[in-house]
């Protein structure tokens, strides 16, 4: 027979069991909550320390005989300011056509020799792209950016030009022709000039990001519509249109042949479409409506025509000032590299990622909304100060996507010390403008350093033409292969 004090005590007893089994409850679910994300990692990569220092040395293309470069490179080039003072030489989604004046379109040579093919003057050349045919080069022309900024832009616009390699015969494609819709104000005679009672846009047109189609066709980013963003940033909104490719200039109140615009849904911009394989258009988009952040930018893809408007990188960044998907390619292997950054203080540097064009048979293009669930398979943007790695995720993350250059983050401040724990080592840098090249190589604009201007992080970015190998992930800087970087000049936009 039982002592009795468990029938005296009993009831109390059992109260006790039943506050431990409440208590070991809380435990377990408060544990499982801490171990979720991390399941969510490959086994191997969270067992595994990046204890090493990164080497940052980047050695010469011309070292390397696996490489064939024999080909011409077309850049825009910007003079530096040097390494102490920062001056806003690259866009980026917060300032898409403001930039300091002065940039100019080059032709590099294998043998390192270079020619002057479009001078900026009192403007910037931005945006270039090469022709199917290699014998055009197309580029946007930002008019007068002398004393005008981010919230400020030039007033008379840009424009889209195309340069014939070799007989240097300029055609101008566009125009400062402004289109809004008629209905929704009453505008003045020519909707610029100032009149009593009506209203009128007070900047030019901006007219960027050419992009040649298969068929004859360009595509474009323009204001012509006189659109604005939903929230007021950018200061501007370009939208998606069409066009013949012609070889003869515009007049100055012609509409551009066979004009038809397809981003109807670009109802707070658009940035820099790239031409697909399967014939799709890629292109960064503002996702700000309704209750949604004023910068989260998502990269979507539309057919030339505008139908099978579709995501491709959600705009889905956490956080109360989210990054941002923009600058994107195709390799040979129709691989997608895109970009992430955080806008303003990086001068549209970041890191990249790299996905396939679709996802496998039987797969959904995106993860699940849940950030955390396993299916997210989360990116590296480099690693703390006891070499753990720093895991980055976000809502639908796209199947199969993986970072490019794990060592680099995406996120706002500085890049991390080459060295663990020491902040005079040298910082491992970011990336910007990615492009395609043959043989599944890469060409980008990388920076060492900090490549952060928020405060004084020094020294200040000098972006330089690189080659990452094959397109296949670096965990270093010395993996890539320098192709040029002049110090006394920002490159930009290799292509």
């Amino acid at each position: 027979m039982p002592p009795a004090w468990i029938f005296v005590r009993g009831g109390k007893v059992m109260m006790r069991l039943i506050k431990m089994r409440w208590f070991f409850a809380v435990l377990l679910v408060a544990l499982a909550l801490i171990v979720v994300p991390v399941l969510g990692q490959p086994k191997q990569e969270r067992e595994k320390l990046f204890l090493d220092p990164v080497n940052v040395k980047v050695p010469s293309i011309r070292s390397d005989n696996s490489i064939k470069y024999d080909y011409d490179i077309v850049y825009v080039r910007a003079r530096r300011a040097g390494d102490k003072t920062h001056k806003r030489f690259y866009t980026d989604f917060s300032q898409p056509v403001t930039m300091e004046p002065g940039a100019d379109l080059m032709l590099l040579h294998p043998d390192g020799k270079e020619e002057l093919l479009v001078a900026g003057g009192e403007g910037s050349i931005t945006d270039p792209v090469v022709s199917f045919d290699a014998q055009w080069v197309y580029y946007s022309h930002i008019y007068n950016l002398k004393n005008h900024n981010q919230w400020n832009p030039p007033r008379q616009g840009a424009d889209i030009y195309k340069i014939h390699l070799k007989s240097r015969r300029i055609v101008r494609l566009t125009n400062q022709k402004h289109t809004p819709n008629r209905g929704a104000a009453m505008w003045s005679t020519d909707f610029r000039t100032a009149q009593p009672g009506r209203s009128y846009i007070e900047t030019g047109v901006y007219n960027m990001g050419p992009c040649p189609l298969p068929g004859g066709r360009l595509a474009f980013t323009s204001s012509r519509d006189g659109f604005r963003p939903a929230r007021g940033y950018p200061a501007i909104a370009l939208q998606l249109f069409v066009m013949d490719d012609v070889d003869t200039s515009i007049g100055e109140t012609a509409d551009p042949q066979n004009l038809e615009k397809i981003g109807h849904l670009n109802l707070s911009g658009a940035l820099h479409p790239v031409a697909l394989k399967d014939g799709r258009i890629m292109y960064s988009t503002l996702e700000s409506q309704g209750a949604r952040d004023s910068i989260l930018w998502g990269i979507w893809t539309i057919h030339p025509d505008g139908t099978n408007w579709a995501p491709l990188v959600s705009a889905f960044d956490p956080g109360g000032a989210p990054n941002g998907f923009h600058f994107q390619t195709q390799l040979s292997d129709g691989s997608i590299i895109f970009e992430e950054y955080y806008n303003q203080n990086n001068s549209g540097f970041g890191a990249y990622l790299k996905m396939p064009p679709s996802p496998p048979d039987g797969y959904p293009a995106f993860g699940p909304a849940a950030m955390n669930d396993p299916r997210n398979k989360p990116w590296r943007f480099g690693r703390h100060d006891n070499g753990r790695p720093r895991w980055y995720r976000l809502p639908f993350m796209p199947t199969g996507a993986v970072s490019l250059t794990p060592f680099s983050h995406g996120l706002e401040g500085p890049t991390d010390t080459s060295i663990r724990g020491d902040k005079t080592a040298p910082r491992v840098g970011k990336f910007t403008h990615p492009a395609g090249a043959p043989d599944n190589h890469l060409l980008t604009v990388y920076s060492p350093g900090p490549v952060n201007h928020q405060y004084t992080f020094l020294p200040q970015l000098d972006g330089g033409i690189y080659l990452i190998k094959k397109g296949e992930v670096v965990e270093e800087p010395a993996q890539m292969r320098l192709i040029k970087n002049d110090p006394e000049y920002n490159e930009s936009w290799p292509r």
